[in-house]
C-alpha cells in the first residue's frame, strides 16, 4: 500500500536519514528510500554508495532497482508460490501401505511409479 505523504515530506525524511551517521533501515525503509533516489535518477552503485554501510547488499540494490525499471514500485513483494498443496489423501496413504505389507522388500521407485 502507497504512503500519502506530500514528495516534500518523503523528500525530507530521506534526506534525514541519509545525513544520519548510521540508520538501520528496515526493508520497507530501504526501499522508499531506493526508489525515491531511483526517482532521482540514481544507479544502483549510486545509490548503495549514499545509502553507506546499514544498506542491503549491493546485489539486492541491484535487483531492487531492476524492478523499478520495470516499473514495479510497490513496496510488498509478490506472492511466492511456495511448497505445492500436498497430494496425499488416505486412500493413497493406504494403497501405498498395502503394497509394501505385501511386499516389505518394494523400492520407492516401483511405488512411486503406481
Amino acid at each position: 500500500m502507497r504512503s500519502f505523504l506530500s514528495i516534500a515530506d518523503i523528500s525530507y525524511k530521506v534526506q534525514c536519514m541519509m545525513a544520519a551517521t548510521t540508520v538501520d533501515y528496515g526493508k520497507i525503509e530501504a526501499w522508499v528510500v531506493m526508489e525515491f533516489l531511483f526517482l532521482q535518477g540514481k544507479g544502483a552503485a549510486e545509490i548503495h554508495g549514499k545509502m553507506k554501510d546499514d544498506c542491503p547488499l549491493y546485489s539486492t540494490v541491484k535487483s531492487w532497482v531492476a524492478r523499478f525499471w520495470t516499473s514495479h514500485l510497490e513496496v510488498t513483494d509478490e506472492p511466492w508460490s511456495g511448497r505445492p498443496i500436498s497430494t496425499t489423501t488416505e486412500d493413497k496413504a493406504n494403497s501405498v501401505n498395502a503394497m509394501i505389507l505385501e511386499n516389505h522388500q518394494i523400492s520407492a521407485k516401483v511405488i512411486a511409479e503406481t
